[in-house]
């Protein structure tokens, strides 16, 4: 056996690699705020295909590097080579080339022109921004940034999904796998950003209170939520939705095998496409109703009074309330053709399971009779019996014509078996010991009279008898005898 040694510890330090080179260079926004990085995150995308594969450990996904600034931009930055751990000196690595990172996309999050909309200040809007990102623990192409102007939501899958299919497809073909991702990169597909929470009001030029703080609940009894507090310690709750992988979902319109003719199906449902919620009443949808912070509004105090900017505020209140209770009468209409459709389905559903009903009640009437299925599982179970018959018979003949041969502990005993089988029965022999049972009983069936007559004078009283000889009973002399040849038996 080979003992291989323990492992060594490094001692000299991992190595400090970088900068990373960005190309193309990211764009920078003109809004007039200064421009600072405050966070990083990274996201490294599997495909779902390749989750749970046996080269899941072995595969890396897409990485992703996201950036974030302080007047609302975001950079997201491909990794084009996996960065791997070294150690030693910096100035071992002088030579080699920095790391590569691929700007696919500069987000912009609007927070700039919200500002403008509130008739603030940009430069001192911004002045302490720190937008921060906090990943989503259920999808890993989702990140939500918190900042002082409320949170947003962006959603990678889009394009995260593309390039990680084209990975999982094309990863053993090197110049195949660079054509597709240059291919999907030149698409340019954007990344869908949310605004889920907005404090700024529109024509409001007071400080809003910034948000602190971002957090997901994902547990079995709290539910998948997302949790937000600002710095007055308001906190703003949104209830989430648990996504399903469309993959995942039947086909609609199933494949028949080559050579069968494609028959429609017996039973057409009316509802050929799945439901859609429509926007207005979709909790999921923030673009049309945005939750905001009650304030007041611009220049009012502790007492309410009407002058042109009160008036000019509640207008715009009031159209932005018309034209959202005009979508929800939309939507409201949607749903309820929808519903009358359903409840057309329902009772076509309803007199389908009658019929079915009906038609199983005869079957079962029928089955029930001598000649149906009664009758065939009786059949049915003689033809069994038959069967394990004959398979125990052939299985006899298959054991008598193949037995194998007897060790030598077997053949030992069976001849101790024959040898017991002589001494018991002696095919014959006098000195069997069935032979010596037989005489035994023989001379107990002789003996019988005497005993029982020496019984019943014991019983009367006598004590002193005298045999009387006769030509069937035996004297003392013969009952000396007969108990020694007994002894020596």
């Amino acid at each position: 056996m080979q003992v291989s040694p323990p492992p060594i510890s490094r001692t000299t330090k991992p190595a400090r690699q970088g900068p990373f080179l960005l190309q193309p260079a990211p764009a920078e926004l003109e809004n007039g705020a200064e421009s600072s990085a405050c966070d990083i995150a990274y996201v490294n995308y599997m495909s779902p295909g390749r989750m749970g594969s046996e080269r899941e450990e072995s595969q890396a996904g897409v990485g992703v590097l996201a950036v974030s600034f302080s007047d609302g931009k975001v950079d997201l930055c491909l990794e084009v080579e996996k960065v791997e751990a070294k150690w030693g000196e910096r100035d071992e690595w002088e030579e080699e080339e920095l790391p590569l990172l691929a700007v696919y996309e500069t987000i912009d999050l609007g927070l700039a022109a919200a500002l403008e909309e509130g008739e603030r200040s940009v430069g001192q809007g911004l002045q302490d921004n720190c937008p921060t990102f906090v990943k989503d623990p259920l999808y890993p192409y989702t990140l939500y940034v918190y900042h002082a102007l409320g949170g947003h939501c962006l959603l990678l899958s889009r394009w995260l999904d593309a390039l990680a299919d084209i990975t999982l497809s094309a990863e053993e073909d090197e110049e195949k796998l660079q054509k597709e991702v240059e291919r999907t990169l030149r698409a340019q597909q954007a990344t869908d950003v949310l605004w889920i929470l907005k404090t700024v009001s529109i024509g409001s030029s007071t400080s809003p209170p910034p948000v602190v703080g971002l957090s997901l609940i994902n547990d079995i009894y709290l539910g998948y939520s997302l949790l937000l507090v600002t710095s007055s310690l308001q906190l703003v709750g949104i209830e989430l939705s648990l996504r399903i992988d469309s993959s995942l979902l039947p086909s609609s319109s199933p494949t028949t095998p080559r050579g069968i003719s494609s028959q429609p199906p017996p039973y057409l449902s009316l509802l050929d496409s799945p439901f859609t919620i429509p926007p207005p009443l979709d909790k999921r949808s923030t673009v049309s109703s945005v939750p905001r912070l009650a304030t007041k509004p611009p220049g009012a105090s502790s007492a309410l009074v009407i002058n042109p900017d009160t008036l000019r505020f509640l207008g715009k209140t009031v159209e932005t309330f018309r034209y959202s209770i005009r979508d929800l009468v939309s939507a409201a209409n949607v749903v309820q053709s929808r519903l009358e459709l359903q409840m057309k389905e329902l009772s076509r559903q309803l007199s389908k399971l009658n019929d079915l009903s009906r038609l199983s009640d005869t079957l079962r009437k029928s089955t029930s009779s001598r000649e149906g299925l009664a009758g065939r599982l009786e059949r049915v179970s003689r033809n069994q019996d038959a069967l394990l018959q004959r398979t125990d018979r052939v299985l006899q003949k298959l054991m008598d014509a193949h037995q194998p041969l007897l060790s030598t502990y077997e053949r030992k005993w069976f001849e101790e078996l024959a040898r017991l089988e002589n001494v018991v029965e002696g095919k014959g022999s006098e000195r069997s010991l069935q032979s010596r049972a037989e005489r035994l009983e023989g001379q107990l069936e002789s003996l019988r009279p005497a005993l029982e007559e020496l019984k019943r004078k014991e019983v009367t009283g006598v004590k002193e008898a005298k045999v009387v000889e006769s030509p069937g009973g035996l004297g003392s002399s013969q009952m000396r005898s007969l108990e020694t040849k007994l002894a020596e038996e």
